[in-house]
């Protein structure tokens, strides 16, 4: 099995930029041909894998989605403002309920070189 990077490289040989979510492992890989160290960037904002069909509920779906979103925002803003060892991850996940037998799980990692301001944008 190809790693997330030669895969990465191998699918967009001629670009200067580009992002991965790999597979099946969904870990981001990044590569550019500028500095992205200390920069915010707000893309890719989302990535969203929905394995059951969710049609009739959609305004159900995005509100419970926001909500999560939302309080993780808040979550991984506030390890960036602590200064323990762990808050150097500024990740966290989360779960919120989305029907009686369905839930969406999330996780949300701001790049330590962030700050808390930067990392709730």
């Amino acid at each position: 099995m190809k790693s997330t990077s030669q895969v990465i490289t191998n699918e967009c040989p001629n670009q200067k930029e580009a992002i991965s979510w790999g597979s099946p492992a969904l870990s981001m890989v990044r590569y550019s041909y500028k500095s992205f160290f200390r920069v915010m960037d707000t893309a890719p904002a989302i990535c969203v894998l929905i394995t059951n069909n969710i049609t009739n509920n959609v305004d159900e779906f995005d509100q419970a989605m926001s909500t999560l979103v939302d309080s993780l925002i808040f979550r991984a803003a506030m390890r960036a403002s602590t200064s323990s060892r762990s808050s150097t991850l500024k990740f966290v996940t989360g779960k919120e309920n989305f029907t009686t037998d369905q839930d969406i799980y999330a996780l949300m990692q701001c790049t330590p070189n962030l700050s808390s301001g930067d990392c709730s944008n």
